[in-house]
């Protein structure tokens, strides 16, 4: 290990965790839209198989994507901050909206005359709010994620400067955000036991439309509730820039190790459903995103203090082929549930037969999706950034 880790290197390992996050989503979306396309009673019974587990914990991808967000924008602002003295907000700005904006709208504009999409509420999504507004009145609903993350990337900006002034001291602002990560664990408590919620929402719509609306209305979707992972990624930013993160690692090679090998046991464990109980219940939804946000910034802290050439995981993370679907992989996340949507109600409603049918179209939709994030990626996206960078 060395105190010194290039940030090619580092940032190598982050596309690694990238691909994962984006390859699990496409895996889960794959098995929940089918709910769409098949009876609920056959619905039901295909996703209670062994075999679709992996899948239907896919949701949990996302978590890994707020936690990346929230560490590269964080390091990019502290960085600057360490530097200038000062975040350029209209640059700051300028990027992030050509960055993000021209293949969101793309997409707005695929959807709107497909017969399933209600677009009465794109208003919503043009303004970056379509997250507060109700689940079944939303227009592409999976984009509740990216309008967090721009809520996200327009608040923090802000914010982060007057933290600086405020809490002088590094080790102050790190009791301010884990007491931020606490109250939003209270605040989901809170709000799970005002609108009892006491047992867990169904997988999908279609097996419970009131408890699934009432739990991601209340929970899921809102950033004053699911921003957990992005305050992780943050806080590994923070460590990094301000407490000498990599030194820590160095000089703690075997305790750094030894927890790096029982996070897999805790991400799985963090996953496990109480099967009854309201507080358990209760206490698994107000936490489990916490823990497994707090687990996966571990990991990412893990990557990004060692040189990919000194860890095996580092260096698995850091392969050539990582690279290449994280490139794509805001364009694929944008695409595949519409185009897996509009598959399955045409040339490919056999796959919706059986968990072997499934796993077996599997990689014919996840290279589709990598496909259509190319395309989005080499033909929206690259081409909206360097028209941006021309007009800076």
């Amino acid at each position: 290990m060395a105190a010194s880790s290039n940030s090619a290197a580092r940032f190598e390992a982050v596309d690694g965790l990238r691909a994962i996050s984006i390859l699990w989503m496409v895996a889960f979306h794959s098995l929940w839209l089918l709910g769409y396309a098949m009876p609920p009673g056959e619905f039901s019974k295909l996703i209670t198989s062994p075999w679709l587990r992996p899948l239907a914990k896919g949701h949990f991808g996302v978590d890994i994507f707020f936690v990346l967000s929230g560490f590269l924008i964080g390091n990019l602002l502290m960085k600057e901050l360490k530097r200038e003295g000062r975040i350029g907000l209209a640059s700051f700005y300028r990027r992030r909206a050509f960055r993000i904006l021209p293949a969101y709208l793309v997409l707005l504009l695929l959807a709107y005359p497909v017969p399933d999409m209600d677009g009465h509420s794109v208003w919503a999504n043009l303004l970056l709010v379509n997250n507060f507004v109700p689940l079944y009145t939303q227009f592409v609903p999976w984009s509740w994620s990216l309008v967090v993350e721009e809520q996200f990337y327009l608040v923090f900006p802000l914010v982060l400067p007057l933290i600086l002034q405020l809490w002088k001291k590094p080790l102050s602002r790190l009791y301010l955000y884990f007491s931020a990560l606490a109250a939003g664990i209270m605040t989901q408590s809170l709000l799970l036991r005002t609108h009892a919620i006491n047992a867990l929402p169904p997988f999908h719509p279609y097996l419970g439309w009131d408890a699934f609306g009432l739990y991601f209305d209340t929970i899921y979707d809102k950033p004053y509730t699911h921003f957990a992972g992005i305050l992780c990624g943050i806080v590994v930013a923070h460590l990094l820039n301000y407490h000498e993160l990599q030194k820590w690692f160095s000089k703690n090679a075997l305790t750094a190790r030894l927890f790096l090998g029982l996070c897999p046991v805790l991400l799985l464990t963090a996953m496990l459903e109480p099967s009854e109980g309201r507080v358990a219940v209760q206490l698994y939804l107000a936490t489990v995103r916490t823990v497994f946000s707090a687990l996966v910034a571990y990991v990412l802290a893990y990557v990004v203090c060692i040189k990919p050439d000194s860890s095996a995981l580092a260096r698995a993370l850091s392969a050539r082929p990582w690279k290449a679907i994280a490139d794509v992989s805001y364009g694929a996340y944008l695409f595949h549930p519409l185009a897996i949507l509009i598959l399955y109600s045409t040339a490919l409603k056999p796959l919706a037969k059986t968990p072997s049918n499934l796993l077996l179209g599997l990689p014919v939709l996840i290279a589709m999706s990598l496909g259509i994030g190319f395309v989005s990626y080499r033909c929206v996206e690259r081409p909206a950034q360097a028209l941006g960078k021309r007009l800076t």
